[in-house]
């Protein structure tokens, strides 16, 4: 599956975090919990892993179902993410926590003061870093594959030679660069799905997807310049491509 690539990077992501809980919760022991051997508290923490990795991949799935990840800003994105993270994880940590083979002593205001807080604390700034490089690294992928319904329908290119695709009913009009001019190929399937596949791109416009990287500036306040080609922005999406141009470089809407 295309989508397979994004997919790895963020499971690779909830690994990394959830490891590095397993090991701050073997060494600190912040759990307030009756005196237990080290093979016990050695599950208990390992069972922290398991719950840690679903808040993540569980996370990540209904954001990405809901299309947040794509629709809303950068920094709406991360809070977005870490909001519906760290519910997750709360109330999954809080029912593991009261259960029998825990048997935690702490009722729920103090559970999230003396040991959820560290926990979100050490596990912030790593998700941010991790989520920011996977992003960057998934955004520079060579050799992606747009796949129509039809499984002769197929075009293979590099995501840094895509520049937009458009809707036209029951397809798409990929419009992507080669041997230096833009040249255009239909693929029968849909945008919402393309989009789904491909989350590093960005909507303008119910019937346009661009590749951020290929943005030029403003033509007018309703069109944003690529390269070789002009695509409509809507009012929904006109902020989303505002920001991106801000990162990008110093621009004027003419």
């Amino acid at each position: 599956r295309n989508s397979d690539p994004l997919m790895k990077q963020q499971l690779y992501i909830s690994c990394i975090i959830s490891l590095w809980l397993f090991v701050f919760l073997l060494a600190v022991k912040p759990f307030q919990v009756d005196f237990v051997p080290f093979n016990h508290w050695f599950l208990i923490c390992l069972a922290t892993f398991f719950i840690s990795f679903l808040s993540y991949t569980l996370s990540f799935l209904i954001l990405q179902k809901l299309s947040l990840l794509t629709t809303l800003k950068m920094q709406a994105q991360e809070f977005a993410f870490l909001s519906v993270f760290s519910v997750f994880l709360l109330f999954s940590l809080y029912i593991f926590y009261k259960t029998d083979f825990t048997r935690g002593g702490y009722n729920f205001p103090d559970f999230v003061i003396n040991v959820y807080m560290p926990i979100l604390i050490i596990l912030t700034p790593l998700i941010i870093l991790a989520r920011r490089y996977s992003s960057k690294k998934i955004s520079k992928t060579d050799g992606i594959v747009i796949k129509g319904d039809n499984k002769l329908d197929i075009l293979k290119i590099k995501f840094s030679d895509l520049v937009c695709i458009s809707n036209e009913q029951n397809y798409v009009d990929v419009h992507f660069i080669k041997n230096g001019t833009l040249t255009n190929k239909l693929i029968r399937t849909s945008l919402k799905k393309l989009l789904t596949e491909f989350p590093m791109l960005i909507r303008t416009h119910r019937s346009h997807l661009i590749n951020p990287q290929h943005i030029v500036g403003w033509k007018d306040s309703k069109t944003v310049c690529l390269t070789q080609i002009d695509i409509p922005v809507s009012k929904t999406y006109s902020s989303l491509i505002h920001s991106y141009l801000k990162k990008a470089h110093s621009y004027q809407i003419q």
